[in-house]
């Protein structure tokens, strides 16, 4: 790599870590190839095969014989992409740098964006993070991160919006300046990226946001990619929580003192994506269980409540789990529910109004009897809570939850979170009758606000939806499931205002 303020032959150096990649390289390479900057005057191609076992050396070799000048081609011995990442900057020659995996590509004004936008903010940030779209199994997909691009392009301080985190490094590009003392872990096997952006990101706490630059990012649901076996592999439990995580919260701590607010969302993100898998879990002994229990212990000590609470890809359960985890079991022992909603002291825990609680999965009519199966999430002492259908006439019929059969709520290890319990329910119905879920517990009652599964007939989302059995019309309204008398000018009104709401839905859709 050229050291700082040393005049840049190029104004872009692309590097592409090359393993076992024929299948896409030519698209990834062509892609660079075609950019509207003008590759042969402003790009430099850092082609890096890492001891591939296929044709893609001799791909990379085709390419730099095109194109000499601009093409560099190293053939090393396999050392991981850590470590060929690494060999490749040590010949940039760029202005700017940025790392793209053999099986991605660019949009063809990518880096012709980057740059304008790059130099119309005066170096104001060291990254610059391109939209990314998914292609492969996951196309059209959209990515978690994608709310970041809906205000275009903007430069983000990051002690102010620390939310914007970027762990990937595809459609991160780089000032070459502010990465020259940095280099990839060659010990992650994933997350390496992660660090890398972070130690670059710290240096001035701002991100710049490209949006009309994209990245495309090839995701397979299975196979022999990374992301599909990492999390197959004893690393992924032993080795992110010790080298990524805890690591990266040391690394702050002596740094400035204290973990950023950034530093604790980004680890908050990527923690977000740990689920219980059995078939990886089963391969850890209970010594190894327990050190990652105690690493994922410790990293959520260094987090902030209102960012464990943020609203994300994690369901409050999720949630919940990484509040007992920090604080202990015994905090549910010591909870109480305020309006619906269950607190630790100042705490919020879970909302039993969202309808993750309760889910009805069939309403069935027989003569003036309704049979209604439903499932509840439970996270409460059994003995402490009562359910209940409660109706406008006054009548309480008791809900008795049978668990086992449904599952539960799992930790990272299996722990149960959360208990599924299933019931059947019987009750008597006459027009105009309506009945609510009531859970009781600690004194309190509350209203519950169901969720249904798509075959019942009737739904949250449309709050005119109704099915017809025999004398009967049943609609969902005001958290009440209702039974009307089945005649034509029920039906008719009842028929309109849906197929009403329908249209509105329709037309605000194609705008």
């Amino acid at each position: 790599m050229q050291k700082e303020g040393v005049l840049n032959k190029y104004k872009f150096s692309i590097i592409v870590p090359v393993y076992n990649a024929e299948k896409f390289l030519e698209e990834c390479i062509e892609s660079v190839l075609n950019q509207s900057i003008g590759f042969k005057e402003n790009v430099q191609l850092i082609l890096v095969n890492d001891g591939s076992k296929d044709n893609s050396g001799e791909m990379c070799e085709k390419y730099f014989q095109r194109f000499p000048e601009n093409i560099i081609y190293i053939d090393k011995e396999n050392g991981g992409v850590a470590d060929a990442r690494n060999a490749g900057m040590e010949r940039i020659e760029g202005e700017y740098a940025a790392f793209l995996d053999s099986d991605d590509y660019y949009s063809q004004t990518m880096l012709e964006n980057v740059y304008r936008f790059f130099k119309q903010k005066k170096d104001a940030f060291d990254v610059c993070v391109c939209r990314l779209e998914h292609v492969g199994d996951f196309y059209g997909k959209e990515h978690a991160l994608s709310w970041r691009f809906e205000n275009g392009n903007q430069v983000i301080d990051l002690k102010v919006n620390p939310e914007y985190v970027q762990s990937a490094i595809g459609n991160s590009v780089f000032r070459s300046e502010a990465i020259h003392d940095v280099r990839f872990d060659r010990s992650l096997q994933t997350a390496e990226d992660a660090l890398f952006n972070t130690f670059v990101i710290l240096k001035r706490l701002k991100l710049g946001i490209c949006a009309d630059a994209t990245y495309f990012y090839r995701r397979f649901e299975r196979g022999n990619s990374l992301t599909g076996t990492i999390r197959m592999q004893k690393a992924f439990y032993l080795d992110i929580p010790q080298n990524y995580y805890l690591y990266l919260i040391e690394y702050s701590k002596n740094r400035y003192g204290f973990v950023p607010a950034y530093v604790q969302h980004l680890i908050r993100y990527d923690i977000q994506w740990r689920k219980y898998i059995p078939e990886a879990i089963c391969q850890l002994n209970a010594e190894e269980r327990n050190a990652y229990i105690q690493m994922m212990k410790q990293t959520l000590k260094c987090i902030d409540d209102e960012v464990i609470s943020t609203h994300d890809g994690l369901n409050q359960y999720r949630r919940l789990y990484l509040f007992l985890l920090k604080y202990g079991i015994q905090i549910l022992d010591e909870a109480t529910l305020q309006s619906g909603v269950l607190y630790y002291k100042d705490l919020r825990l879970i909302n039993f109004t969202a309808p993750s609680v309760l889910k009805v999965t069939a309403i069935e009519l027989n003569e003036n009897t309704a049979y209604i199966e439903g499932l509840v999430t439970d996270c409460l002492p059994r003995a402490e809570k009562k359910i209940f259908l409660c109706s406008n006439s006054g009548e309480r019929i008791p809900i008795h939850l049978e668990y086992g059969k449904a599952g539960f709520v799992a930790g990272y290890v299996g722990e149960h979170v959360a208990e599924i319990g299933n019931f059947k329910v019987e009750i008597p119905i006459s027009p105009c009758i309506k009945w609510k879920f009531t859970l009781e517990f600690n004194q309190d009652a509350i209203t519950l606000n169901p969720n249904f599964d798509e075959s019942v007939g009737v739904s949250r989302k449309h709050k005119e939806s109704f099915f017809v059995s025999g004398r009967y019309i049943v609609k969902y309204r005001k958290k009440k499931i209702c039974f009307y008398k089945n005649t034509f000018k029920t039906r008719l009104a009842s028929g309109f205002r849906y197929r009403k709401e329908l249209r509105s839905q329709f037309a605000k859709g194609r705008k």
